[in-house]
C-alpha cells in the first residue's frame, strides 16, 4: 500500500576521533619527557658535568662534559621535535569522525596506562 514504505534507519551519530586523542596523549608524554630531561630549565647533563669537572682535573674532563652536554641537548631536542610533530598531526585530525571510521573505534587505539616518571601507574 502507498505510504507503507519502511522507515529509513537513523544515521549513526559521529563519534570522538580516538586517533586525535592518542596523538595528543603522545604529545603530552613527550612534553613531560622534555621537562624530565630538563628539570628546572637546565639540562640534567650540565649538572653531571659540573660534578665531573669538580672531581676530575683534566683537559679530558672538559671534553667529556662538552660531549655529555651535546648528548643531553640532542635528547631534549628530539623530545621537543616529537612534541611539535605529534601536535601538528593531532591538530590536522577532526574532533569527530563517522561511527564506522577506524579512527573512532577503541580497538584500533588501545591506550596503555599512563605512567608517572617514577614508574607509578596513574590509573
Amino acid at each position: 500500500m502507498a505510504g507503507d514504505e519502511p522507515a529509513t534507519p537513523a544515521e549513526e551519530p559521529d563519534v570522538p576521533n580516538l586517533k586525535k586523542d592518542a596523538l595528543e596523549a603522545a604529545a603530552d608524554a613527550a612534553t613531560t619527557a622534555t621537562y624530565v630531561v630538563e628539570p628546572g630549565g637546565e639540562l640534567a647533563t650540565r649538572g653531571c658535568g659540573r660534578s665531573v669537572t669538580a672531581a676530575w682535573d683534566s683537559p679530558w674532563a672538559d671534553d667529556f662534559c662538552a660531549a655529555l652536554d651535546n648528548v643531553g641537548e640532542m635528547v631534549r631536542s628530539a623530545f621537543a621535535d616529537a612534541v611539535s610533530t605529534l601536535s601538528g598531526l593531532a591538530s590536522a585530525q577532526p574532533e569527530k569522525v563517522p561511527h564506522d571510521d577506524p579512527r573512532g573505534q577503541r580497538a584500533n587505539f588501545p591506550l596503555p596506562p599512563v605512567r608517572h616518571h617514577r614508574g607509578m601507574d596513574m590509573y
